[in-house]
């Protein structure tokens, strides 16, 4: 029961990375996404780099900076991000939050988040080096996203 809620967990963060992936690309840096993740430009993600690029997509989603995203509040990044609505057949962002809603209030506080995102970071590691490299994360985003399509 627990694998399945952190793949659950998983999917979620996949999902809301998908969105901040595209965000950042979008940016105009002509960087691919991971090189934008990796901040120091050493080929792979850490731990501290993968939870400040988790905080600064907290800090974008929450758009009235109270400290919880809400299910209308990643809606409208995933709208701004995207230039679309949710789509049928897809994780809802509902869905989303519930899978990373762990005290079940509707919402994700920063720590929740902050949470999930260890825990994606540990599934995407998957050599448990410590750091996450572009192909651990191109397999792991593209077998979350696979497993998402199949709901």
């Amino acid at each position: 029961m627990e694998n399945n809620r952190l793949r659950s967990i998983g999917m979620g963060l996949a999902l809301a990375g998908a969105y901040f992936f595209s965000w950042s690309a979008q940016a105009g840096s002509g960087m691919t996404d991971f090189e934008i993740l990796d901040r120091n430009g050493d080929g792979k993600l850490s731990q501290a780099e993968h939870q400040e690029n988790a905080r600064e997509m907290f800090g974008a989603m929450d758009s009235n900076g109270d400290g919880n995203v809400t299910a209308a509040e990643l809606e409208t990044a995933h709208q701004q991000i995207s230039g679309k609505k949710e789509q049928n057949g897809k994780m809802s962002v509902a869905e989303m939050i519930a899978v990373i809603d762990t005290n079940n209030d509707g919402k994700i506080s920063a720590e929740e988040h902050e949470a999930g995102a260890k825990r994606m970071f540990e599934m995407l590691d998957t050599d448990k080096d410590g750091a996450i490299t572009k192909s651990e994360m191109t397999a792991g985003h593209k077998k979350l996203m696979k497993s998402t399509s199949k709901r």
